[in-house]
């Protein structure tokens, strides 16, 4: 890939950051992101509800299942899979730039949450790793 290749994929990956950003606030592998699914409810977390113009006020703070372990598995997951697959030069571009995104877009949400659950979320924060458990 050529430099204006990749700068071109790094704006079709802030393209695509930006719009999930939008919908997403309205204000080891396959199996982690099946399993982390599950403590989310689907309106609220495609966005259905925020197009609508509903808050999700019902959906508490989930500190359990893969909650326990990691803030964020759904990006664990992403990153297993964007990282795991990288056998050529676009692929590795691919994780790259879904690596900087998943980064950039967990500090805004964690800024969201912050804000939404206050001293709960502050606390879970302390002892829970972003992205990979702690090995003890």
């Amino acid at each position: 890939m050529s430099l204006v290749d990749h700068l071109l994929y790094a704006v079709a990956w802030g393209m695509f950051g930006l719009s999930h950003s939008l919908l997403a606030g309205a204000e080891a592998r396959r199996g982690v992101g099946l399993s982390a699914l599950r403590a989310y409810r689907l309106g609220p977390f495609v966005g259905w509800s925020q197009l609508r113009g509903e808050e999700d006020a019902v959906q508490t703070l989930v500190v359990t299942g893969l909650h326990r372990k990691v803030r964020h598995p759904l990006c664990t997951a992403a990153l297993l899979l964007l990282w795991g697959r990288v056998d050529d030069e676009l692929s590795l571009a691919t994780a790259i730039w879904g690596s900087l995104y998943l980064a950039v877009g967990s500090h805004f949400e964690e800024r969201r949450l912050m804000s939404r659950y206050g001293e709960s979320y502050r606390r879970y924060r302390a002892i829970t790793p972003r992205f990979f458990p702690r090995l003890l």
